[in-house]
Order: structure tokens, then sequence, then C-alpha cells
């Protein structure tokens, strides 16, 4: 089985170089590069879990506006992957760099490199550089997708703020809840066997967990370090099932993104002079693979002479918002900038909707806590206090 490996070798003139190999070992890679003219080679194995998993938006973020910084500076895209190579910020970044310059070296295209990367590069990221591509208008295209992920970049940190807090209230509920479970509940079981009636069914609930845990602390440990060992392996990991459900969870919420695409994609492809029946084949496949479907039927039905409007209307899929915005624009024949207006007002919905959130989530993980530990406080000394009463 073949191994991807990343390397950096000194030539005969001095010069370092880096480049990508596909062998089955370091020893096969370290003769092929020798006979090439490159000594003092040294490889660093890309793991399958890194060419597997899709780049974070900051990465593809990153990768964007190096292309981007470099290729305002007037040089050709080769020019830019000789020097971006150099880049050891991320491994991940700096095998992608070196493998778009070998394709290009080979000389394929910048969107058949990025497509051979996949699923590194998402769907819409390769569709967009291969519009970029056909249309002459990289640099403009490299612009408008840092433009994007500036913008996915700042949400996904408003979501990441939004979501700490609750994270680390969860774990410290679980922390100071199995800190309770296990060494005070014990304190209290004499007290407990003593009392005449009924206990509660939470203080009951919890003795039985307290007994439990405490009995059978090896096999719980180990169901623990299995099931993250389980999420850890490459081969099997998408059986876990926490993560087939942040996989399902991902889907859908590309899913409901997917407007937001289209959108964007067709102000672009329009600005860029593409014909609207090409746009609309080009844009369909910028979403995701459930909803390109949807798309692809509105391609259709323009090509059978329905309008725009007309289309967004029918087709239940698409926002009331592109119906309302395209209608007028495509009267006025200004159809970007409808597509422009439809791309702006979703992304301040999205921003709204993340306030909203903020505000509430905070005071509902405080008021969860608080309940919880008032609960968990009675149940382990209401016992006690009605023993009390009946001693008195």
């Amino acid at each position: 089985m073949s191994q991807t490996y990343l390397w950096e070798a000194v030539t005969l003139k001095g010069e370092k170089e880096y480049g990508v190999s596909f062998r089955q070992s370091k020893k096969v890679v370290r003769q092929e590069l020798r006979q090439n003219g490159y000594f003092q080679a040294r490889l660093t194995r890309i793991p399958e879990k890194t060419r597997e998993s899709p780049l974070p938006s900051k990465l593809i973020l990153d990768l964007v506006s190096s292309f981007l910084m470099l290729l305002e500076s007037g040089i050709s895209i080769q020019e830019t992957l000789d020097l971006l190579v150099h880049d050891k910020k991320s491994l991940t970044l700096q095998y992608a760099f070196c493998y778009l310059r070998q394709i290009l070296d080979q000389g394929e295209s910048l969107e058949f490199g990025f497509r051979n990367l996949s699923p590194l590069f998402p769907d819409f990221f390769i569709a967009m550089i291969r519009i970029c591509e056909k249309t002459g208008q990289l640099g403009a295209g490299f612009h408008a997708l840092q433009g994007f992920y500036q913008q996915q970049e700042r949400r996904r940190q408003e979501l990441d703020k939004i979501t700490q807090y609750p994270k680390i209230v969860l774990g410290a509920t679980l922390l100071l809840t199995l800190g309770i479970i296990l060494f005070i509940v014990p304190m209290f079981k004499n007290i407990y066997a003593i009392y005449e009636g009924d206990l509660p069914p939470l203080t009951h609930l919890m003795v039985f967990l307290s007994d439990y845990l405490r009995g059978n602390a090896l096999p719980i440990l180990g169901v623990i370090a299995f099931w993250g060992i389980w999420a850890g392996l490459p081969k099997v990991r998408k059986l876990h099932p926490w993560v087939f459900l942040s996989v399902r969870v991902k889907i859908f919420l590309n899913g409901k993104n997917d407007p937001l695409l289209y959108a964007h994609s067709m102000r672009i492809l329009l600005d860029n002079g593409v014909p609207i029946q090409a746009a609309t084949q080009i844009a369909a496949e910028c979403m995701s693979l459930p909803n390109q479907k949807y798309g692809e039927q509105l391609s259709k039905m323009l090509q059978g002479g329905t309008s725009f409007s007309q289309a967004f209307f029918e087709i239940s899929w698409f926002p009331d918002i592109f119906y309302k915005f395209i209608s007028s624009a495509e009267k006025a024949g200004v159809l970007q900038l409808g597509f422009k207006q439809v791309y702006l007002l979703i992304t301040r919905q999205k921003e709204e909707q993340f306030a909203k959130w903020s505000k509430f989530i905070e005071p509902l993980m405080m008021l969860v806590l608080g309940g919880l530990v008032l609960m968990i406080l009675l149940s382990i000394y209401l016992p006690i206090f009605d023993l009390g009463n009946q001693v008195s």
C-alpha cells in the first residue's frame, strides 16, 4: 500500500527543493530522489487522516490569502507556488502547495489539482476555481473566495464563542455530578440505611449509580478508552456513533448554507461575464450533493423558456427572498445585483440568528447548572432532614 510523503532535499547546486511522493516506503522515495539529483532528503509522512479530513475554513482562508497576495504582485501562478512550497506554517498546506505545483508542472489545470486533493477542499471551492480558470479571472476569483471565507471564519468564531460557554458549563456539571455521586453520596449511605421512609426516587437513583460506578470502575474505564480509540482509528472511525452524528450534522448545516452559496456563486459568475445558462449549471455544482438537484432543476426550467423569477417561485426549496429580489432585478436587467442582494440579506439573517443564540444560551446554561445542582443537593439532604424531624 502506497504512502504519501512530503520531502525536502538539496540539489547539486545547494538549493532546497520540496515535493510530494506516493510510494510504499521511505527507502524507495530516497532512492528515486538520489537518482533525480536530490540529496540529504528529509521525509515527512502525511497521515491518511490528514489527507481525508476537510480543511477548516481558517486554513483555506490562509491558502487563499497567500495565493491572492502573490498574484496581486503580478507573478504567475507557477511562480506563486514556487514561493508557497517553502511555507511551513501548516504541514497540510505545504503538502497541498507541493502537490499543486507538481500537477501544474505536468501540464494539468489548477482545478484538476484541487479536485485530486479532495476532500481537503469543498466542492464549492473547486467549482469556483474552475470558474475563475475558465474566465481568466483567477485573481478576482481568489479575491471573492477570500471575502467568502473571511465571513465563514467570522461565523465560525462566533459559533465557537457561543458554544464554548455551554461546553464549559456542561463539563463542569458532569464533573460535579460525578464527584458528588462517587465521593459524597457514599458518606450518607449509613444514614439512608436507617431511614424508615421510602427514599425519594432521585436519591435512590444516586445511591444505585454510586454503588454501580464504584463497583465497576475498571470495565467502565475500559469502555471509555475503547470509545476514544475507536474515534481515532482512520479505517473505522466513520462507524463511530459520535463521528457519524457529527458528519450528519455537518451535512445538515452545509445544506442550510446552499442558498447562500448559490447566490454568491451566481453573482461572481455573472460579474465575470459567464452566460446565464452556463452560470446556473456551474452554480448548481457549488451546492452540497443532496441539494444539487434543485439547481439542476432550475437550469432545465430556464432551458425550457421559464424566467428566473418564475423558476424560483415554482421551486419551493429556494427561500422566498430569491423570488422577491430576482423578479425585480430580472425586469431591470441587473441579475447580478439581485443575487448580490440575496447574498447580503441571507448573510445578515444568519448574523442576526447567531446574535440571538448568544443572548439566550448563556443564561440558559446558568439556569440548567443551578437547577441541576439544586436538585442534587435536595436529593441528598431531604431524607436527612426528614430523618432529623422523625428523631426530634
